[in-house]
């Protein structure tokens, strides 16, 4: 089975990148030198653990914001 253990320094590094501002997962990802996965399951951690609010907005693959 896989262990889904991510590093804190990842997890805070996501934090301030995203802090206060609107944010695309995969720049998050790029930004972060990261998959998108990877990204993803830290979002997911940070929402569990309400220890990051947001607004989610979905937009059309391929549609630039």
């Amino acid at each position: 089975m896989k262990e889904n253990f991510i590093p804190e320094s990842k997890v805070m590094a996501f934090v301030e990148h995203v802090k206060g501002k609107s944010f695309v997962i995969a720049d998050v990802a790029v930004a972060l030198g990261i998959d998108e996965e990877e990204a993803v399951s830290i979002l997911i951690y940070l929402l569990e653990n309400k220890l990051l609010e947001v607004t989610c907005t979905w937009v059309p693959k391929g549609v630039k914001i």
